[in-house]
């Protein structure tokens, strides 16, 4: 777990870092928008279109049919790229989300994993207090055990008054 939220974390600030940039630049400039081959292929469409423009209109006038033809066309266009340059936008975005949540979720995994480590290193420093507790008194128990049997044997033995003054022959 600590491995996997070291890297979702590393993926978040990488995450972060473009959608920060994506923020605080133009949409033109962002590395994910320049290298997009839907937004280049329509970009460079665009450019002949608006060329092409400037030719009929030199030559025809702005009301020329061919003109106005035109003009639609790059309309489409330009509206075809804004729409594809606000959902690479939105996916930079959308991939922040994930990775934020990814991190999040992994964060509190791994906290849930640290609480759960850490009571079972305090139950297994309490088990072994028990534990030696539990042998100290059964030493204990066994030495009183063997003092007990020894007073039985001493009280079992009778004293006895009769001596042996000289042996017998």
């Amino acid at each position: 777990l600590q491995q996997e939220l070291s890297g979702a974390s590393a993926a978040r600030i990488a995450r972060q870092s473009t959608y920060e940039l994506a923020q605080n630049s133009s949409a033109d400039a962002l590395p994910d928008v320049l290298n997009d081959g839907t937004l280049r292929d329509t970009a460079a469409k665009m450019r002949d279109l608006r060329t092409q423009i400037a030719d009929l209109r030199a030559v025809y006038g702005p009301d020329y049919d061919k003109v106005r033809r035109a003009q639609a066309e790059l309309a489409v266009l330009q509206a075809a790229f804004d729409h594809d340059r606000t959902a690479v936008l939105s996916r930079i975005k959308n991939e922040y989300t994930d990775a934020l949540r990814r991190e999040q979720l992994l964060q509190s995994a791994y906290d849930s994993q640290t609480r759960q480590v850490t009571g079972e290193g305090e139950k297994a420093i309490q088990y072994n207090i028990l534990k030696r507790e539990v042998d100290s008194n059964r030493q204990l128990y066994d030495a009183m055990l063997a003092q007990l049997k020894q007073s039985r044997i001493a009280s079992a033995m009778r004293a006895s008054n009769v001596r042996v003054v000289d042996a017998a022959k």
